[in-house]
């Protein structure tokens, strides 16, 4: 209902070539964009548990583009949020969650941006 829809997650990818489609915002709007944003989502994680850790990648791959990852205090938190947020709609996209093990983000990075 009262959910924040930023500009690229409507937007359609169909030319992932064009290098020049993140010249369209400019970083000052994208900064206030993700603001917005946050203030929109983590008070409702909040709502679930304590948030350790509260991370969205800039992604410059297709599959990646969307990606939010939650750490919770404790496992039981995480499962709540599970159970409260798997299915629901934000920004007209179903949210699908799951839960992941990532013990360093650099290694969490997809290698195909890089060519590997």
């Amino acid at each position: 209902p009262s959910m924040f829809q930023h500009i690229s997650l409507g937007e359609d990818f169909t030319n992932d070539l064009d290098t020049d489609s993140c010249l369209e915002h400019e970083d000052v709007d994208t900064n206030k964009m993700f603001a917005e944003f946050f203030w929109d989502v983590f008070p409702e994680f909040q709502a679930v548990g304590q948030v350790t850790m509260f991370k969205v990648c800039c992604n410059h791959e297709p599959h990646l583009r969307g990606n939010v990852y939650v750490q919770y205090q404790n496992e039981g938190e995480a499962v709540k949020a599970y159970a409260k947020f798997n299915g629901r709609f934000y920004a007209s996209r179903q949210i699908s969650c799951e839960f992941v093990k990532i013990e360093k983000w650099k290694s969490a990075i997809c290698g195909t941006v890089f060519g590997y």
